[in-house]
């Protein structure tokens, strides 16, 4: 699974990070892969919550879609997937 990463988290965490998290199963849950992300990159521990959701601020795509559309912290990520995250909030 690749995870790219744009704005101020480019900054912190580069571009992009490739990750081998499935181990067994053909997709995670959201929550499986923010959690993952918050133990394997220390820049995340800010934008992922302790019970891996991600806080306001952020948009999250799933191949393209949004996270919320395909289920919020439920969506199924399948291990092939590309993960973009990327924050809205940014100064005038």
């Amino acid at each position: 699974m690749k995870v790219r990463f744009y704005g101020q988290l480019r900054e912190l965490c580069g571009e992009c990070v490739e990750l081998d998290i499935c181990r067994d199963k053909h997709s995670i849950t959201m929550t499986q892969l923010m959690l993952k992300l918050r133990n394997e990159l220390k820049c995340l521990a800010s934008i992922v919550t302790d019970d891996g959701r991600i806080r306001p601020g952020y948009l999250v795509f799933i191949d393209g879609v949004d996270h919320l559309v395909l289920g919020g912290d439920k969506a199924e990520v399948p291990c092939t997937s590309t993960v973009d995250i990327v924050p809205y909030i940014h100064g005038g």
